[in-house]
């Protein structure tokens, strides 16, 4: 090749990259200013229910605005609980170990989007529920259906994208299967403490 043509070559070559790396920039500028309207979020807290003892919970979520809406929200989340849930029978000593399987439509309205948020919100789903042995029962499961009511409070950490969230749930559950007659009804759920992490998308 002719050092004519490959001086052409390498100007067409440095003329190619530099309009590659121009719409490669435009292309990541327009990404980051959109608006992500999709999350997922994980968290976990303390589970306290009307009787029994203290427990602990972990959920997952996914979810997005609603109706182009910055203000509504809504998501499907599974939530696993872990409790002690009083006996029906006032005169027995022990609690019975609970664990609560929860999968919900839930959906939020955010009062300030964007910074330091304020929310409400609420919803309900149905629940897959395993009662422990006890000295005088065996183990047993059953299904249940529940509703829920939160106020919560959103921070943004790294940027719009990473937000840190907390929230204190009010909730009830009733069994639907009749199989957790030994158990007081105020021991399937109640107070629910949860702090964590929704990533925007």
């Amino acid at each position: 090749m002719r050092s004519r043509d490959r001086r052409r070559a390498a100007r067409l070559a440095a003329r190619a990259l530099l309009c590659t790396a121009l719409c490669s920039s435009i292309a990541v500028a327009v990404a980051a200013t959109a608006r992500a309207d999709r999350y997922i979020g994980v968290g976990g807290g303390v589970a306290i229910p009307y009787d029994g003892k203290v427990g602990w919970s972990v959920n997952a979520e996914t979810g997005r605005s609603l109706f182009g809406s910055k203000y509504l929200r809504g998501s499907t989340e599974f939530e696993f609980r872990r409790q002690q849930a009083a006996s029906s029978d006032t005169s027995l000593s022990y609690d019975v170990p609970l664990d609560e399987y929860h999968l919900r439509l839930m959906g939020r309205f955010v009062f300030a989007p964007g910074g330091f948020t304020p929310y409400i919100g609420g919803g309900g789903g149905l629940s897959l529920l395993h009662a422990g042995a006890t000295p005088t029962i065996g183990s047993e499961i059953g299904l249940g259906a529940g509703l829920v009511a939160l106020a919560g409070i959103e921070m943004p950490i790294i940027g719009p994208r990473v937000v840190l969230y907390g929230e204190t749930r009010f909730g009830y559950t009733w069994d639907l299967t009749g199989e957790f007659s030994h158990l007081a009804p105020g021991g399937f759920d109640g107070f629910t403490g949860v702090g964590g992490l929704r990533f925007w998308f």
